[in-house]
């Protein structure tokens, strides 16, 4: 009779033993590696994306870094493209200041806009448009690349045969609303203005110029009552902030 008693203990307990890891195999899901994580955000950012969205990214390098202080308030991103779809894919409209032939506005898979392996962090944000307005926007974007637009080196909003990229945005944007979404405008940080004359000496601009011309930021196209933050990411762990 004590012998029976035993094994049934013993029964009950390995019983007991087998649900409760059971329970905290469930309540402990399986570790992903940050690899894997910024791979899923960014296939969850490509399926979220739609017409008309705006795309922000901070770049690696030195000259993105120093971009992101010429924004008005908030400091993380450096450059900006918007989410069309041609063709049943979706695309980033954008334009950067490469050589010559490569000045233009450009069409980049989603994946090489925001690669993890030139890029520190990305988002994704979605302005209220109406779906004429999203066509007037892709209609607009179409004219622009079709006039071949090269980038504007000496970041003049009173131009239009050249634009830097967030002013590319904000202009078409303004004319595919009929005006109703319109951007802040910011000037040169002080501390940014030798900077800024650096690297604008093979183009003349005195620094009481470039200190007074005023440029769209990259962060005064998304923060605005008509914006609304879709998601965010980083594109790159190190140690101590891996999740």
């Amino acid at each position: 009779m004590m012998q029976k008693r035993k094994t049934a203990c013993a029964l009950a307990l390995t019983v007991l033993i087998l649900v409760a890891c059971q329970i905290r195999d469930k309540a402990s899901p399986k570790k992903i590696s940050g690899d894997e994580k910024i791979s899923r955000d960014i296939d969850s950012l490509k399926k979220a994306a739609t017409d008309g969205d705006l795309i922000v990214r901070l770049g690696d390098d030195m000259i993105s870094y120093q971009i992101k202080f010429l924004n008005d308030s908030d400091r993380t991103y450096s450059h900006a493209g918007m989410i069309v779809e041609k063709d049943g894919r979706k695309w980033v409209t954008h334009i950067t200041p490469e050589g010559p032939g490569a000045d233009t506005i450009q069409l980049s898979p989603i994946d090489s806009f925001i690669t993890p392996g030139r890029n520190l962090r990305c988002a994704l944000y979605r302005y209220n448009l109406s779906a004429t307005e999203r066509d007037s926007l892709r209609a607009i974007v179409d004219r622009l690349r079709s006039r071949h637009i090269v980038f504007d080196r000496v970041y003049d909003l009173t131009t239009d045969d050249r634009m830097y990229c967030s002013e590319m945005i904000s202009k078409s944007l303004h004319a595919a609303t009929g005006g109703r979404l319109s951007f802040r405008t910011a000037k040169t940080p002080p501390n940014m203005v030798p900077l800024l004359f650096n690297y604008f000496r093979t183009e003349h601009l005195t620094k009481k110029i470039i200190s007074e011309r005023p440029f769209v930021t990259i962060d005064n196209l998304y923060r605005k009552p008509e914006c609304r933050l879709v998601m965010q990411f980083p594109l790159k762990f190190f140690p101590g902030n891996e999740q």
